[in-house]
């Protein structure tokens, strides 16, 4: 049996694959936290931040909610907030949306989770595919399954620390 030397450029795919599916694992995972919210969890979040403006003002609601969704005569879409500074300063990092079909499905998720309490329902993979996001101030939704482009939407940084990664806030 042939051994491939630790430099050769076979090793590196493998480890590239390795990482590709623990990246996708990790973001299937992150979605399905992001979007069961409640329930008898007590580390997922009840509330979730949203906007009717872009991004520039922020209101607090049930997490529960699938955006987009009407709000005081507006459109409503997720707000992903960040902070810098251990919550004083608040950061719309990005928004997220839902498509139709995505609405539909998960809502027919929803309804097996609450058939079946405690268990997740069976994952749609597809489902990635329905969610979008997009920068405050850009007119381009990209998919969640467009890693390479959802990940420059989702990177967020802090502004004076261009090296710093913004912490994340819920509500």
């Amino acid at each position: 049996m042939r051994q491939v030397p630790p430099e050769s450029p076979g090793r590196r795919i493998n480890l590239t694959v390795i990482l590709a599916v623990c990246a996708a694992a990790a973001g299937i995972a992150l979605v399905c936290w992001q979007l069961f919210p409640g329930g008898d969890d007590p580390f997922a979040p009840s509330k979730a931040f949203f906007t009717t403006d872009d991004g520039k003002t922020v209101f607090v609601d049930s997490a529960d909610l699938l955006p987009p969704f009407p709000h005081d005569g507006k459109i409503a879409y997720k707000a992903v907030v960040f902070s810098c500074d251990g919550g004083k300063t608040k950061i719309v990092g990005y928004l997220q949306r839902l498509s139709d079909s995505g609405k539909e499905k998960m809502k027919s998720l929803r309804e097996q989770q609450k058939k079946f309490p405690g268990k997740l329902p069976s994952f749609d993979p597809t489902l990635t595919t329905q969610i979008e996001v997009k920068k405050p101030g850009s007119p381009d939704w990209v998919k969640q399954s467009d890693v390479a482009n959802a990940r420059v939407v989702m990177n967020v940084m802090c502004p004076d620390r261009p090296d710093t990664p913004a912490e994340p806030l819920l509500p």
